[in-house]
């Protein structure tokens, strides 16, 4: 028995907390003879390291990784030469976890963590030192009320020209209307669709899609790895031609894990809503994107509910279609699959946890991960 059967014991035993946090906790060890020591303490430290490997050009393998440390402290449990006898020994310990420090973070090409260590140093020259280590999880909040650009809605306008064969075939408007830039996992996000299509082309639909955009820096044969995730994903329509279509509907936002990185330098994590308008054959798609923001703490100030809309369409009649008739829309929230793979890899953990990608189309149909991009707008992609 002795140091190296110790335990350390946290006051929260999940070893979860907040930053600005105290944690509080101790070191139980049972010692059956005597032991001279030289210092007792604990150490505190976060970090980060991110590495991957690529393959160059003539065929060698590049390393390319980035490390920093935000803070490396020592708190002092015995002081001076000591002698342990033989006994249960019981200490306790208070580390004050900084405020100002990224969230934990896991993933196959860079973590942050932070990590516990109990050091006893022995005296004498042929007396090892002894260590025990644990790992815990730091949260740190991100409060959308502090970030100016989640008070101001997300507006689409897109505007699109049609011909074939130099004949002009008229134009569309689609508006979509989201009223706040900044929203929190498992909230409902209103949206407003107005498409007007006086033109002689059909529009397949308007596809609204969630981006995650995951960035990792290397210093030492710098470089960068992008990955690129699509985590929620609706659609409306069709809008035949010379139509107009209006839609009040919620998006829920997806369980993502919501990450504070403000504060690391090598691995960035945004978010963007990128609308799509899918047009008939022989005419390109437009799009739009807007970064949108995903926090921890929500606005104070209401964000008012939308009244789903009976989804009907007005105008005149065109194609053979009645222009008052409903085209037989599936209100968004009827899934299949309430799946969410937020997983371009920051979910990695070494038990290999997965899950599936958490899209909807206006016909009930979902899409979990890359084998349906092309039903509800992409999958996930490295660059």
């Amino acid at each position: 028995m002795g140091f190296d059967y110790g335990t350390i014991i946290l006051n929260n035993r999940n070893g979860v907390y907040f930053a600005g946090q105290n944690i509080i906790g101790k070191i139980v060890f049972t010692k059956t003879k005597p032991k001279t020591i030289s210092e007792f303490y604990v150490k505190f430290k976060g970090f980060c390291a991110v590495r991957w490997t690529d393959v160059a050009a003539d065929n060698t393998s590049v390393v390319r990784s980035s490390n920093e440390e935000y803070f490396n402290r020592k708190y002092t449990i015995l002081e001076g030469e000591h002698t342990l006898e033989p006994a249960t020994h019981e200490y306790p310990f208070t580390i004050p976890i900084p405020i100002d420090t990224p969230s934990s973070y896991e993933s196959k090409y860079g973590h942050i963590r932070y990590h516990i260590k109990v050091v006893v140093k022995a005296k004498g020259a042929f007396s090892a030192d002894r260590e025990k280590s644990m790992m815990i999880t730091v949260l740190t909040a991100v409060d959308l009320n502090k970030i100016p650009y989640c008070q101001h809605p997300l507006k689409f306008n897109l505007v699109d020209s049609y011909s074939c064969c130099c004949v002009r075939q008229g134009s569309s408007q689609v508006k979509v209307t989201i009223p706040s830039g900044g929203f929190c996992p498992g909230q409902l996000m209103p949206v407003q669709v107005s498409v007007m299509n006086p033109s002689k082309v059909e529009i397949y639909g308007v596809r609204l899609a969630i981006l995650k955009h995951t960035t990792y820096i290397a210093k030492s044969n710098s470089g960068k790895k992008k990955l690129h995730d699509t985590v929620a994903a609706t659609r409306r329509g069709p809008i035949y031609s010379r139509t107009t279509r209006n839609w009040n509907f919620e998006m829920p936002v997806p369980p993502i894990k919501v990450y504070n990185l403000e504060l690391c330098n090598f691995i960035h994590i945004r978010y963007e809503l990128k609308v799509t308008v899918d047009v008939s054959d022989f005419h390109h798609n437009s799009w739009d994107t807007k970064p949108i923001i995903f926090g921890s703490i929500p606005l104070l100030r209401a964000i008012q509910p939308v009244e789903v809309s009976k989804n009907k369409k007005k105008g005149n009649r065109s194609n053979g279609h009645d222009s008052t008739g409903d085209f037989g829309d599936t209100p968004f929230g009827e899934y299949d699959n309430p799946g969410i793979n937020d997983n371009d890899d920051d979910d990695y953990s070494p038990s290999g946890d997965t899950s599936n990608n958490y899209c909807s189309n206006d016909t009930g149909d979902t899409c979990g991960g890359t084998s349906s991009a092309d039903a509800c707008g992409g999958g996930g992609g490295v660059d």
